[in-house]
């Protein structure tokens, strides 16, 4: 596996699972800038969950 690929799983895993800045953070750019779709995802989750439930 490549390295830059190590790190990009290493980076999604500190994200994705709420670890916080300080375990992102070594693979941040010091002006790095982020957004995201909170809603959007919130939004797909609910709909999914009233097709599961009929």
């Amino acid at each position: 596996m490549s390295n830059i690929l190590e790190q990009a799983k290493l980076f999604f895993d500190a994200c994705e699972t709420g670890k916080g800045w300080e375990a992102c953070s070594p693979y941040c750019h010091p002006q790095a800038t982020f957004s995201a779709q909170a809603g959007a995802r919130w939004q797909t989750s609910i709909r999914w969950q009233a097709i599961a439930s009929g």
